[in-house]
């Protein structure tokens, strides 16, 4: 199968060393855009991670129901400079109010 169908069946990844690649699209000849570094993910680790980290979201939506649209919100978050995963809290109107479900993720993934 393609990429993204081998890399769907295989989460989460078990222990071993891996590199990530940005492919341009899902067709052959799967044009390359980035690569990453090579990571290593110990064993076991991910899927208690995933987990652990699944089991925390839930109980901050059970103590807050609002939060889980807050969750949804920011993931259509307005990017800076590329989306890269950075959230513009300067842009008051278009990431209003984002800073709250931040912060309630911090432990998560502290």
């Amino acid at each position: 199968g393609s990429p993204v169908e081998t890399w769907q069946s295989t989460w989460p990844l078990a222990g071993g060393r891996y590199r990530a690649y940005l492919l341009q699209d899902t067709t052959e000849p799967w044009p390359l855009i980035a690569r990453s570094s090579i990571f290593e993910v110990e064993e076991d680790s991910t899927a208690d991670a995933l987990q652990q980290a699944r089991r925390d979201i839930i109980n901050i939506i059970d103590n807050d129901p609002e939060m889980g649209a807050k969750f949804l919100r920011l993931i259509f978050h307005d990017c800076v400079g590329g989306c890269d995963g950075c959230v513009d809290l300067n842009n008051h109107e278009k990431n209003g109010g984002l800073l709250e479900p931040i912060e309630a993720l911090r432990p998560v993934v502290a």
